[in-house]
């Protein structure tokens, strides 16, 4: 708080000594300082015994006496900034020091201190506004400037000026119509909306046909390289072919895996779908797997590379060349209305139960056989099925030879039964 200035006061204080001054209270005429200025308050103040003075800042502290301490000496007539030594009657008055007297030039111009601390409420000399602030021009042809900033949002700066407010472009890389004219041609049949909705027709003769043709060069020879037309189709133009390919799968590590980007096909609002990729089983196999998704099924279906086979979430298809000679052929298995036959194969350790592939009401028959031994042991191997049920078959793998016991080898299955 700045030190308080007030009129007509003057008090007497008896031998303070260098300490606070114990006021008496106003001479003749006077006005005291508790009835000039707050409890707590910093003031001027001059202190006088006739032969010396001194001048500073204190705190006015109100009571039953008032005192007033002595804050900060800012002279004394001894040339020190030390308090006076009075033992005497002391005069005490307020008036301002010689040190904070504003200061005229001959031309009647303020003297201002030069500003050190821009946090402060203090008064700015015409030097240091030209050095920190831009001039706002008014004349004939300008306007002046009345306030201006940057949106906290944005981040755009603006400004107003004779009542009318202007925003600014944020900083950034920005070309000119003259690029764009040169460089772009901008069709009447382009809009790009403000949600973000982008939309593109190709209008005709006869008004707009919905069709949007995509070229490789506008102006050369067998440009037309794709066209969508107006009920959502898409036509690969010129021969071409239709890609998706995902040119950053390179891990090639064994037992990483890759895949193209997905072909989806659906039906949003039944909530049913299908994809469509390729992948790779890096070391082991890659193959296009087809996904069929809705009303509560989930299947899979994949064409496998090295053996081009079409296998499913519900088993492998087996070729005509993969059931045994020993099998009756098509022409000789039952098409009796109701009857179901189930192909498959797999892998079976020793004494061990094969489920079919699904559960039937009856079986009529039942043929297992083993193709090879997959355990690497060379000996000759059979299967003997044991026995069945409605889901699964006992089966028995062994080596032919005497004390070589179970085997681990790889088998057809053909059942015949009802639904």
């Amino acid at each position: 708080m700045a030190a308080q200035l007030g009129n007509y006061v003057l008090e007497t204080a008896t031998a303070p000594g260098t300490g606070s001054f114990i006021l008496n209270g106003p001479e003749t005429d006077r006005r005291s300082f508790t009835a000039a200025f707050p409890n707590g308050g910093s003031v001027f103040y001059f202190a006088d015994d006739g032969s010396s003075a001194e001048w500073g800042v204190g705190t006015l502290a109100i009571g039953t006496p008032s005192t007033l301490s002595r804050t900060t000496i800012i002279g004394t007539t001894s040339g020190g900034k030390s308090a006076l030594n009075f033992s005497g009657s002391v005069e005490v008055y307020n008036e301002i020091p010689a040190e904070f007297m504003p200061v005229l030039e001959s031309d009647g111009h303020l003297i201002v201190k030069e500003i050190s601390d821009w946090g402060q409420r203090q008064a700015l000399g015409a030097s240091d506004a030209d050095g920190r602030y831009a001039r706002s021009l008014a004349d004939g042809v300008n306007y002046r400037i009345t306030a201006m900033g940057v949106n906290a949002s944005s981040g755009a700066p603006w400004f107003s000026a004779n009542g009318t407010f202007y925003n600014l472009q944020v900083a950034g890389d920005y070309v000119t119509r003259a690029q764009i004219s040169s460089d772009i041609v901008i069709a009447q049949q382009f809009h790009l909306y403000a949600s973000g909705y982008l939309e593109i027709y190709r209008q005709t003769g006869n008004g707009s046909d919905g069709v949007l043709d995509i070229y490789s060069s506008y102006l050369g020879s067998n440009n037309n390289i794709a066209r969508i037309t107006a009920d959502g189709s898409y036509r690969a133009l010129s021969g071409g072919s239709i890609e998706l390919n995902n040119p950053y799968a390179s891990n090639g590590n064994n037992g990483s895996w890759n895949a193209s980007p997905h072909l989806y096909l659906g039906l949003s609002a039944r909530g049913a779908w299908a994809q469509m990729w390729y992948e790779e089983h890096v070391g082991n196999t890659n193959q296009v797997t087809l996904r069929v998704n809705g009303f509560g099924n989930d299947s899979y279906f994949w064409f496998d590379g090295p053996t081009a086979r079409l296998n499913t979430s519900k088993g492998t298809m087996a070729f005509l060349s993969d059931i045994p000679a020993d099998i009756a052929k098509r022409s000789d298995l039952p098409l009796d209305v109701g009857k179901i036959i189930l192909v498959w194969n797999g892998t079976v350790t020793g004494d061990a139960t094969i489920p079919f592939p699904r559960t039937l009401s009856s079986v009529d028959s039942v043929f297992v056989c083993c193709s090879k031994q997959t355990d690497g042991n060379r000996a000759s191997s059979i299967i003997n099925v044991e026995g069945w049920d409605n889901g699964s078959v006992h089966v028995f793998a062994v080596y032919t030879g005497a004390g070589l016991g179970t085997a681990t080898v790889n088998y057809r299955a053909l059942v015949i039964g009802n639904k």
